[in-house]
């Protein structure tokens, strides 16, 4: 049995060519382990920034809370503070004999 040039040639690029498919093949599984990895890493990256924003917001939230509170306490005081005014005057118009009209505001 003779083995013939053309054979010889033919069987050596078969196996170089499966040893080729072989690193490239192990080539991209280590290239889609990376993606994954990398996938994975921005995903938490993303997380940790989104987390640092809520916190930032949370934060000018609670500021913004406060400065509403503050606000809404100070007008309450004054409109209890006029509210006694009126009343006072009401009370000084009544004394002076006039009969004022009681409109609640």
């Amino acid at each position: 049995m003779m083995i013939t040039l053309e054979a010889f040639a033919m069987v050596v690029s078969m196996i170089i060519s499966a040893v080729a498919l072989f690193f490239a093949l192990k080539k991209q599984g280590h290239s889609e382990d990376n993606m994954d990895a990398d996938t994975i890493l921005n995903l938490f990256k993303t997380v940790a920034e989104q987390e640092k924003k809520q916190k930032d917001l949370r934060e000018e939230f609670d500021k913004y809370k406060e400065t509403s509170s503050v606000q809404i306490a100070d007008l309450i005081s004054e409109n209890i503070r006029l509210r006694k005014w009126v009343k006072a005057l009401i009370d000084q118009l009544k004394a002076a004999g006039m009969k004022p009209i009681n409109k609640e505001i």
